[in-house]
């Protein structure tokens, strides 16, 4: 977070640029654990979708890891089902997007 405070106070990246959190959610304890980071370019796949709204929600949609992609939970010490999220917690008033 504190580097996140330091991309934060450069001009630059007061201008352009987001901060996404990513966060996975326990389903048995409710635990979750997220990070944050700085992108100076925001990634998006848009292949799946027909439209640019479509993109815009799928990645910031919620996304179930079950079967082979159960996480580890350390507090239930087990692999387990998680939801998996990304949301933008900082949006710079210019933003550079990449379509893949």
């Amino acid at each position: 977070r504190s580097s996140d405070a330091a991309n934060l106070s450069s001009a630059i990246h007061i201008i352009f640029g987001i901060i996404l959190e990513s966060s996975i959610k326990c389903t048995q304890c409710l635990n979750e654990n997220s990070k944050q980071s700085y992108e100076s370019i925001w990634s998006i796949s848009i292949i799946s979708y027909l439209t640019l709204e479509q993109a815009l929600d799928g990645f910031c949609s919620v996304e179930e890891l079950a079967g082979d992609d159960k996480f580890y939970c350390s507090d239930c010490r087990a692999k387990v089902l998680g939801l998996k999220s990304t949301k933008l917690n900082h949006v710079s008033p210019v933003i550079f997007i990449q379509f893949k």
